[in-house]
């Protein structure tokens, strides 16, 4: 029986066969591609589907994989995303256009998102969202802006004009910058503890979401 490496919250799903052979799936942006590491050589030489336990050709491998990756889930985002999503509603960076939305990046307009939700249906093109199979920030904005996702105006207004993408990019340590926007965030009053508590409640209503890629 072959081996089932990976779980659909992977961006890189991997089938190995008893005699070695790998199959691997790697999600690039919106397209699929898959390599073999080496033909098949047995005729039991043969995959298990992990949904339906069935034994499948190397013809039908792909199919498997690409129904595990189109329901994958996305991952819960990191905890500086809440804040960097709600800096960019405070600024203004949150703009309906259309059936989609339009979120500007806090480096200007040399860097705007496209988000669209429909119900748990999610399709963001910012980079945690393609590359890393998490939740990004726009999306966090947009449901917060939809009021899916609690948004709470004094600490967006503590937030705003955070240079986020200049700062990730400086520190590239997300617990950094987290303090550096809480020593801002309690030049307005804001205790670190009140922001940690936003946050968690944030996080636990997305997670109640199950937001799915579109």
């Amino acid at each position: 029986m072959a081996k089932f490496l990976g779980s659909t919250k992977s961006r890189i799903i991997v089938f190995q066969s008893p005699r070695g052979v790998n199959v691997i799936c790697l999600l690039i942006q919106d397209s699929y591609c898959w390599r073999v590491g080496r033909s098949l050589k047995h005729s039991d030489d043969s995959l298990i589907d992990p949904l339906s336990g069935h034994r499948l050709s190397l013809a039908k491998i792909h199919i498997v994989g690409l129904r595990l990756l189109q329901s994958m889930l996305l991952r819960m985002a990191p905890r500086i995303k809440v804040l960097e999503a709600a800096s960019s509603v405070a600024d203004g960076r949150v703009k309906k256009q259309g059936d989609s939305y339009r979120v500007v990046s806090s480096s200007g307009e040399v860097r705007v998102y496209t988000v669209s939700i429909t119900d748990s249906k999610v399709k963001s093109d910012d980079n945690g969202t393609v590359y890393r199979g998490y939740v990004g920030y726009p999306i966090i904005a947009v449901l917060m802006v939809e009021g899916r996702l609690q948004y709470n105006p004094r600490i967006g207004e503590a937030l705003r004009g955070i240079p986020w993408k200049k700062l990730n990019d400086q520190y590239k340590n997300y617990a950094a910058v987290e303090q550096i926007a809480k020593r801002k965030a309690s030049e307005a009053g804001i205790t670190s503890d009140e922001i940690d508590k936003y946050v968690d409640l944030v996080l636990m209503e997305l997670k109640s979401l199950k937001l799915e890629r579109a």
